[in-house]
């Protein structure tokens, strides 16, 4: 409506787009080929993100509300 929620999705998004490719560039041994986004740096990302998430809630005395498929892991989950 005013424009700016648009602008702010954009800087959202550039944002991960940002956190994904510093991780990626860091990784341990060096993903190949270096041009694709390896699954490990999404892992890393994910895995910083909820941890903030979880500690919030646990912080405000409330039960976090991430839900994944029963058995899987969060790697498969990614993956889709």
């Amino acid at each position: 409506m005013f424009g700016f929620q648009r602008d702010s999705v954009r800087n959202q998004r550039e944002h991960l787009i940002l956190l994904l490719a510093n991780v990626h560039i860091r990784l341990e041994p060096k993903p190949d080929p270096l041009s694709k986004l390896d699954d490990r740096a999404v892992d890393v990302v994910m895995t910083k993100l909820f941890s903030n998430y979880r500690k919030w809630c646990k912080f405000l005395s409330r039960k976090h509300s991430l839900r994944f498929p029963q058995g899987a892991q969060p790697q498969e989950i990614q993956q889709r």
